[in-house]
C-alpha cells in the first residue's frame, strides 16, 4: 500500500457559478484543518526520525518514548533507579520531564513537541468543529 498524497485544494468548476463558492467554503475547512494538524504531524515526524522509528509507519509516542528508555538503558548502562531519577510523568502538560545526556536530550524535545502539539490544537478543535 502507498503513501496517501497530502490533502489538497478541490479545483473550482469553469462556471461553476454557486458551486464554486462551496468548494471555495471545502477548501477554507481543508486549509483551517491542515493549520490545526500540522504541528502534530511535523513533530511526529520529526520524534520518528531523531530516533530512527521513520521507516516504522505505526510507531507512536509510546514506541518513540520506549525506545529511548532502551536506549538509555542500554548505552549509559542506567539501572531501573537511574530511570526513575531521569524520567518524571506529570499531570499536566507537557506530562513528561526528562534528564538524559545530551545526545538524547533532541528525542525527548521532539516527543515533548509531539505531545504539545495534541495539547496546542485543543482549543482550536472546537472552534473548527463548529464551523463543520
Amino acid at each position: 500500500m502507498g503513501k496517501k498524497a497530502p490533502i489538497e485544494a478541490l479545483p473550482e468548476v469553469k462556471d461553476g457559478g454557486s458551486i464554486n463558492e462551496l468548494i471555495k467554503e471545502f477548501n477554507d475547512i481543508i486549509k483551517e484543518w491542515m493549520d490545526i494538524y500540522s504541528p502534530i504531524t511535523d513533530a511526529r515526524k520529526k520524534t520518528l526520525d531523531s530516533c530512527d522509528m521513520a521507516k516504522n509507519s505505526g510507531s507512536t509516542i509510546k514506541n518513540a518514548l520506549l525506545g529511548l528508555i532502551v536506549t538509555m538503558v542500554s548505552d549509559l548502562n542506567m539501572s531501573k533507579d537511574d530511570i526513575l531519577k531521569a524520567i518524571t510523568f506529570k499531570s499536566e502538560a507537557p506530562y513528561i520531564e526528562m534528564n538524559t545526556v545530551e545526545k538524547y536530550m533532541a528525542v525527548y524535545e521532539s516527543i515533548k513537541a509531539w505531545v504539545m502539539g495534541y495539547v496546542d490544537v485543543k482549543d482550536r478543535c472546537e472552534g473548527f468543529m463548529e464551523k463543520l
